[in-house]
């Protein structure tokens, strides 16, 4: 769904509830963008 809307990236950070959801976009054409800390995401 995601992808047939035009996403191209993601980003944030893995664990927890939302573990599911980083692997399926990793099975996908979605780049995943992980970051260790919060304050160094606007750094890419």
């Amino acid at each position: 769904m995601l992808e047939d809307m035009g996403m191209q990236y993601a980003f944030g950070f893995l664990g927890g509830a939302i573990a599911p959801q980083w692997h399926a976009l990793q099975h996908s054409s979605i780049k995943v963008l992980h970051f260790r800390r919060e304050n160094r995401t606007g750094d890419r």
